[in-house]
């Protein structure tokens, strides 16, 4: 460990306390050990990720600014004893109104390096906290924190806490058991945790109203007791719980006849016999419903819905115009692989459901990745899409389709206005570099994935869409090895060195 540094006399601080207020990368906490899925999981070292900043589009605030300039520095900082106690002497006096704000702030710029401490001593405060699955502070001690702050708990509102495998169940329910104006509740990711910590939430968060459980280890038995002593629950995500079967989603969801505003049961073993209990819970102006890799099939919906995910289902592709032809308020929707196992969306299907899509005012995101059928049979189905939609859709997923090619991005550069695509995600599929003319034309992009095609370059795009911040090139073999993590420097110092060239001779 490295020596102490000396303080003024005035600034001085405990020892052990200056020790612990951040985790050093690269040491060792005896408090908390890293958890390697969450580091890869961050960080994949198979991916080729190229990212440049492009600025705000807007003057931010000044508040904003400075918290942005603190977690930009915070770890310099602290690195220096005496700025460190200067630091965190303001810390100790920052208006509550801001603490949860500079803590956001902190989670994206050094989540590594917030140990338990310095969370406990600075950030309990506020009506809400948030814990993201790269941080490696947040242990059961945190959640007894919690429990201990009286005044923090008896005010909380919102909780989420995502992505801490090594956290138990007791811990967090001991928490939750002292919270009692809770009304969101996030445990996503929370391996350990589980029946305890929803029974907690049932007997104590009567005034709950969304909760994310997905990817937990709850039982049938708590979820039951949660919805029927949670009367104003209308959110409800329950995706991978092993317990949700066709046997007890009914005594599940019989105490939310007609409530359901949300709900997800992504990868869940229900089938088409779970249909009517999920209708029922469902309210009548439901938004968003998730049975993505599912046996579920249904035949009509509530005409509300804003969201719908019908991933790797296997529903009949001649149900399908039906089910989505009343739903003209969606704004999100997602079809991809249609039929799992037997992907059957085809070209001709795709284009039968382009005027139920067109009806669709709202449509801004569209997924249709891996339908490996669509390009089979040369009708278009992809390129007619697009000259309908092209211009209105700001999230499109196509990848996995590898019989996509360039001709099929065409219209992207037809549209009467500028395409409002942010995010395109195209990996895996057969495209190379005489699409990047097309996707050249959507100049509001920020997000784009290439990773497994063809393309060696990708310049005229990087230069036309100003926006773009991401640029996913993993496994594009005419891109060097050394540019795919930068290929955003490596291509202005290309067009640098090339201007210096022209400019000599």
């Amino acid at each position: 460990m490295a020596p102490k540094r000396s303080l003024p006399h005035s600034q001085h601080r405990p020892a052990k306390r200056q020790r612990t207020l951040f985790v050093k990368i690269g040491q060792a906490n005896g408090d908390d050990k890293l958890n390697d899925a969450q580091r890869s999981a961050q960080q994949p070292s198979s991916s080729a990720l190229s990212t440049r900043h492009t600025g705000p589009h807007v003057v931010p605030a000044l508040v904003r600014l400075s918290m942005l300039r603190f977690a930009q520095n915070a770890v310099k900082l602290s690195e220096n004893g005496f700025h460190k106690s200067r630091m965190l002497e303001k810390l100790e006096y920052l208006p509550t109104h801001l603490v949860q704000p500079l803590f956001s702030f902190l989670r994206d710029y050094c989540p590594d390096r917030l140990s338990d401490d310095f969370i406990k001593k600075y950030f309990l405060r506020g009506d809400h906290i948030s814990f993201t699955p790269d941080m490696t502070g947040v242990l059961n001690a945190t959640m007894t924190a919690i429990r201990n702050a009286v005044d923090f708990a008896a005010g909380l509102k919102s909780l989420e806490i995502r992505g801490q495998p090594d956290l138990k169940d007791s811990y967090v329910a001991s928490a939750i058991s002292h919270l009692p104006l809770l009304t969101k509740l996030v445990l996503r990711g929370c391996t350990k945790v589980g029946s305890k910590s929803v029974e907690a939430a049932a007997k104590t968060c009567r005034d709950l109203e969304i909760i994310n459980l997905n990817y937990t280890v709850t039982g049938h038995a708590a979820l039951q007791k949660l919805v029927s002593s949670c009367k104003k629950l209308h959110s409800v995500k329950l995706a991978g719980l092993t317990d949700v079967t066709d046997t007890h989603l009914p005594g599940i969801l019989v105490h939310a006849s007609g409530r359901l505003l949300r709900l997800k049961l992504r990868q869940t073993r229900l089938s088409p016999t779970s249909a009517s209990s999920i209708s029922n819970a469902l309210s009548t102006n439901a938004l968003s419903l998730d049975i993505s890799f599912t046996s579920l099939v249904f035949t009509q919906l509530p005409n509300t819905l804003e969201k719908l995910s019908l991933m790797a289902t296997t529903l009949p592709p001649t149900l399908l115009p039906r089910l989505l032809e009343p739903l003209t308020k969606l704004r999100k929707l997602n079809l991809a692989l249609l039929g799992n196992q037997a992907p059957n969306l085809s070209d001709d299907g795709l284009k039968r459901l382009l005027p139920i899509l067109i009806s669709c005012d709202n449509l801004v995101e569209l997924n249709l990745a891996s339908n490996t059928k669509l390009g089979l049979n040369g009708t278009g189905g992809v390129s007619s899409m697009l000259k309908v939609l092209g211009g209105r859709l700001e999230v499109l997923n196509l990848s996995g389709i590898p019989r996509l090619r360039w001709y099929d991005l065409e219209p992207l550069k037809s549209q009467y206005s500028t395409p409002r695509l942010r995010t395109l995600l195209l990996m895996n599929t057969g495209l190379d570099d005489e699409a990047a003319s097309y996707i050249s034309a959507c100049k509001h992009l920020k997000q784009l994935n290439l990773a497994g095609t063809g393309f060696s370059s990708v310049g005229i795009v990087v230069d036309s869409c100003s926006e773009l911040s991401e640029l996913d090139l993993t496994g594009c073999r005419g891109v060097r090895i050394q540019d795919r993590r930068r290929f955003f420097e490596a291509w202005a110092a290309r067009r640098r060195d090339g201007a210096e060239s022209s400019s000599t001779d």
